[in-house]
This record gives C-alpha cells, structure tokens and sequence, in this order.
C-alpha cells in the first residue's frame, strides 16, 4: 500500500509537469511568443484545463459539447493542447430576388 506522504508527493509531481507542459504550449503560441518565462508563468497560472471527449471522425456524435455559442459573452480564451474543434456557424439567409436594371448594377 502507497502511504499518504508518497501519493501526495506523486500527485505534486505530476502537477508540476502538467505545469511545465503547459508552459510550453504557451511558449509556441504565436501571440505569446515575444513573452518572458515570467509571464508566461504567471499567465499558466491563471488558466484552468478542461477536458472533453473525442469526436467521431467529422460526424458529430451525441454526446458532442459546445464550448461557446454565438451571442455569448466572450469571457474564455480556448488553447487546444490536441485533437479538433468544429466551428459550426449557422445564420438565416432572407430569400430575396435580384433583378437587372442597368449592365454590371443590380436592384435588390
């Protein structure tokens, strides 16, 4: 049996190297790449990770999560560590007739 003393100290090593991979992946982004180890540390700091579970090919499967809808408040920036996300856009298109009144000009 694991004593208490060994498993928390296990579970201290595996956050810290969750940590440290985590500021890697930040370290390659882009945005962040004119940004110290300092600020990238204190940024790590602030973010939370969630998991979600695998997709289907490019079928959605029922059990699929949306992360973020339309008209909602933009409060969270999503990194994606791996896999894919699908952006699904939907908006209603009015049916209207277009009717030629001179060459290249058109009347809606």
């Amino acid at each position: 049996m694991i004593s208490k003393v060994d498993y928390d100290e296990a579970v201290d090593l595996f956050k810290t190297l969750q940590k440290h991979k985590t500021n890697e992946i930040l370290k390659q982004l882009k945005h962040l790449q004119g940004w110290d180890s300092m600020k990238i540390k204190a940024f790590s700091g602030i973010l939370s990770e969630s998991s979600f579970l695998k997709g289907q090919g490019n079928i959605i499967p029922i059990n699929s999560i949306v992360i973020y809808n339309l008209g909602h408040a933009s409060e969270t920036l999503f990194i994606i560590k791996s896999g894919r996300v699908a952006l699904d856009v939907f908006f209603e298109v009015e049916r209207t007739l277009s009717i030629p009144v001179k060459q290249k000009e058109w009347e809606v």
